[in-house]
């Protein structure tokens, strides 16, 4: 991990995943290192405390502010993820990265809702898995697959019912 960047008076902010006391911004830098999540690191000279960051300028330019008595650090990065909603996870060791949708969120740009059962990708292990997640649209078909089942497969919920039973091939399962 190489930081290339740096910025005086400014601190990245709304992606903090740990905050720590630190001795100075070398040892701050050295924290993100160690922080396989980490991808810029703010030092607070003041208070001598390290917030490690998992985003960067460059994807959320609009959360670097000016704050005095801090110093912005931010690593070599090559990460594709554009998207606003994306999170990059970058392996500076291996020098690649992989894209992560938020919480609730699918598809190649994070684009689609990550709704339980609602499409193959995403089935549920059962009826009440998928209603007790929140994800029901009352009694209709969903996919699911139990655990133990290579593929998932379509169903009809009957969300209506205690225990949200459903049918497959005209027999009855619960």
């Amino acid at each position: 991990m190489i930081f290339k960047v740096n910025f005086k008076d400014k601190a990245f902010i709304n992606h903090t995943i740990m905050s720590k006391k630190a001795r100075d911004h070398s040892f701050c830098k050295a924290l993100c290192f160690m922080n396989d999540r980490c991808i810029s690191c703010t030092f607070d000279t003041r208070k001598s405390l390290c917030h490690l960051s998992d985003s960067d300028h460059i994807m959320h330019p609009e959360h670097l502010m000016e704050t005095p008595d801090s110093v912005f650090w931010s690593a070599d990065n090559t990460c594709k993820c554009r998207q606003k909603n994306m999170t990059c996870r970058y392996n500076f060791a291996q020098n690649a990265h992989r894209c992560e949708c938020p919480p609730k969120s699918t598809g190649e740009n994070c684009e689609m809702p990550y709704i339980l059962g609602a499409r193959n990708s995403t089935p549920g292990s059962s009826c009440r898995a998928i209603r007790d997640a929140g994800d029901s649209r009352g009694d209709v078909e969903y996919w699911v697959k139990p655990v133990g089942v290579k593929e998932a497969f379509l169903v009809t919920c009957h969300m209506s019912l205690l225990g949200g039973s459903f049918k497959r091939n005209h027999d009855e399962i619960s």
